[in-house]
């Protein structure tokens, strides 16, 4: 990458970071850290308080200084507690680069991490870049295991979206850069669907069906796993059952909403959201009956 006299690499537009925030007070600490250790150029922060009842609004109205002093532009927003995907929906719509990412507030973006992804997004002229990742299960160290994102080997956006139905694609979206031009092509922010169970999914369909995507072969951030997160806390039978259903809605929902290269695409994912979700109805009876291992096992063979 060419650098600029400063020794920061040279800027090809602003990348927008939108990260959603909820009593996140233990977690923001090495989140700032992370954006500070980021040598882009032209960033511009927006954090949204979700409603927060902890000190992260101190925290972050405290690093609002450090954080401008280093070149970043930094919007604060504060909202009613709405979740998760109402608030990655806010700051998305607010936020005016020419790349986004929207990573969590515990997790940890690596130096270089905004920078390596913007070249390869540039170099091969993609709409979306995804990386590898390091998923940390210490909250204090964030000692981490290596994951490694393996996507199935075709541009085809139909069977892309499948993989993800299917669950081979890991919905997170600490990896993953767009070009923000890519979300207003195809009307993803306006047709975005709210939900309490989940903010990704209503992102990466259309981004699958419609847009370019690239593999960056390189972990570029630590994602915090611990059980206080809204996406890995342990959930009693009734709580799944809604979580389930809630996440068939997000599919349902967002296929409704995009248009379609042909109509034989939209049936046919509809179809398999059904049956993914009468798999994943049966899985929520077997973790009732603790017979989850063997029935991720049977899952794995047969789905």
């Amino acid at each position: 990458m060419i650098k600029s006299k400063n020794d920061k690499p040279q800027s090809h537009g602003v990348v927008s970071i939108v990260t959603p925030v909820y009593n996140s007070e233990k977690f923001l600490p090495k989140y700032f850290e992370g954006i500070l250790a980021q040598d882009y150029p032209d960033i511009e922060l927006i954090l949204v308080n979700d409603g927060s009842t902890d000190g992260s609004k101190h925290i972050m109205e405290s690093k609002k200084k450090v954080l401008e002093e280093s070149g970043i532009e930094v919007i604060l927003m504060v909202q009613s507690n709405s979740g998760v995907a109402a608030a990655v929906k806010a700051g998305l719509e607010v936020a005016t680069g020419d790349f986004v990412i929207w990573p969590d507030s515990d997790d940890f973006l690596l130096p270089g991490s905004v920078s390596k992804r913007v070249t390869k997004l540039v170099d091969v002229d993609a709409d979306v870049v995804i990386s590898d990742s390091y998923i940390s299960h210490d909250d204090e160290e964030y000692t981490a295991d290596y994951f490694k994102f393996v996507p199935r080997a075709s541009n085809n956006g139909y069977s892309r979206v499948l993989d993800l139905i299917r669950r081979k694609y890991p919905a997170t979206s600490a990896g993953v850069m767009v070009k923000r031009n890519s979300l207003l092509t195809f009307n993803i922010l306006e047709n975005y669907y709210i939900s309490n169970e989940g903010q990704n999914n209503q992102l990466f369909i259309p981004l699958l069906y419609h847009c370019s995507w690239v593999k960056l072969d390189e972990p570029l951030q630590i994602i915090l796993a611990h059980n206080s997160s809204h996406s890995r806390r342990k959930r009693g039978y009734r709580e799944l059952l809604i979580r389930t259903r809630a996440h068939r809605d997000i599919f349902k929902e967002t296929l409704k909403a995009m248009n379609f290269v042909n109509e034989t695409d939209f049936n046919k994912l509809m179809l398999e959201v059904e049956r993914s979700y009468r798999w994943d109805f049966i899985e929520t009876l077997a973790i009732q009956f603790r017979l989850n291992l063997p029935f991720k096992i049977l899952r794995k063979l047969f789905y």
